[in-house]
This record gives C-alpha cells, structure tokens and sequence, in this order.
C-alpha cells in the first residue's frame, strides 16, 4: 500500500472515532428506538420495614398506606349504662333509662315523683297540696310547714313568709293577703300600728289616740292607761275600771 493510501485510511479511522457517538442513530435491531431497562431490584429484594406485616402494630393494621387522608374512627361507648339505677347523675338533657326519672337535684329515681314523701321532680316539683323541702315532697299550707305553690297558705290568717307559712295581720307580723292587718294596723311590708295608736308615730308629732301619750322626742305614741301601765296624762288616766294611784313618782294604773 502506497503512503498516500496509508494517510487516507488513518483519517477515516480517526473521523469516525469522534462522529460515531453523535451521528450514528441508537436504534435497535428493527429499528425502534432503545428504551433502558427499568431497574426493579433483583427478584428476591427485602420489603421494606414499613409495609414489612411483621412490623406492624395491632392498632396500625387497619390504617391505610395514605395515613395523611385518614381520620381515625370515634370511640365506640363502652362501660353500663351510666344513667338507669336510682341515685346516679342524669344523662344529659336530664334523662333517665330503665323507667327512671331525672329527679331534683339532677338524680335518676322511680318515676312517682312528685307525690308526697316521695323526691321532688325536677324544677323542685311537687303534686297536690305538697311542696319539695330538702329535695322530698312534703305537706304544704300549713302554719309553720313550706308555702304551697304560689307562696300560698291553707287560710288567710297566714301568710307566706320567706318560703314558710306564718301567722299574719297582728303588729310585728307579715301582712295577710291583700296587705290586710288587724287592730287597726297598717300594712307596710309588716303590720304596724297606725300613726296615733299604741307604739304607732304621733300625729303630726304631738299628740295620740286613747290609752297612749306622746314621746315628743321619740316620735312615738307610748301606751298608758291599762293594768302596770303609768297613767295617761290625758283624761281618763286610766282604763274602766282602774285607777290612777301610788305615789307620784310611780303613779300606775291600778
């Protein structure tokens, strides 16, 4: 082979050692393109600890692979009936199970409430001429017993007084129904003497009606007249019957 021919040849070689990356096409034997294969591991690859079952907690087991996307269920209510024996605390909205009734005090009892001697219902509730006192229905109206309902009393010579019924219409006592006081009385919230009478103000500040004489200084109609009272300065001084007598610094009626 001539010289000429060796050089040829030599520059063949060396154009396509570089063109042959670029310019020749990555074809298959038919021509399609080659695609890599996808590297799935070899056959017999570990799985990995977080999908591994034998890792996997009892209350893990039911959670989806998207924990993100999942709500864990409510609790399921699990225990007795909190609410169906007498003497437990109502359900809520004051309910009762098993035939009970929510009583006063917010306690599940037997459903006769209400009667007397039985658990007030609830509201402090009671039937007929009862009243709850101390959560139990008691006897009502009655002098010295609890008010009925309505702050009301068996008769009118009582009157409900802080939640008890007490005799009325006397001095010192509460007014009965319709502001009502005897003896002459006036009502104030209590009964109290009339201005001019017996332990009543004065009238007009100087003087007072019968067996009474006024305390300028007190404002106060101060009784005299009757039996161990001193004598009125007024005539009579004394109530029928008696006399003014005793020396005359402890004159009395007598």
């Amino acid at each position: 082979m001539s010289f000429r021919a060796e050089r040829w040849l030599l520059a063949c070689s060396i154009a396509a050692a570089v063109c042959a990356p670029a310019c020749i096409p990555d074809r298959g034997a038919l021509g399609a393109p080659i695609v890599p294969a996808m590297d799935v591991g070899p056959p017999d690859a570990p799985v990995p600890p977080e999908l591994d079952a034998a890792t996997v907690s009892p209350d893990d087991a039911h959670v989806p692979a998207d924990r993100d996307a999942y709500v864990e269920p409510p609790d399921a209510f699990v225990g007795p009936d909190p609410c169906d024996t007498p003497g437990e605390t109502c359900c809520p909205g004051h309910a009762c199970h098993a035939g009970l009734v929510c009583m006063s005090g917010n306690v599940c009892d037997v459903a006769d409430c209400g009667n007397e001697d039985r658990a007030c219902c609830v509201g402090d509730l009671c039937l007929g001429l009862t009243a709850c006192s101390g959560g139990r229905c008691v006897a009502c109206g009655a002098l010295g017993g609890p008010c009925c309902a309505g702050s009301t009393c068996n008769d009118g010579s009582m009157a409900c007084s802080g939640g008890t019924c007490a005799a009325c219409g006397a001095v010192g006592q509460p007014c009965c129904s319709g502001g009502y006081c005897t003896g002459g009385a006036v009502c104030d919230g209590t009964c109290h003497p009339a201005d001019g009478a017996r332990g009543g103000a004065c009238i007009d500040g100087l003087s007072c009606d019968g067996l009474a004489f006024c305390d300028i200084i007190a404002n106060r109609c101060n009784p005299c007249g009757m039996s161990g009272e001193g004598c009125c300065p007024a005539s009579p001084p004394c109530a029928s019957g008696l006399s003014c007598m005793g020396p005359i610094w402890d004159r009395a009626c007598r």
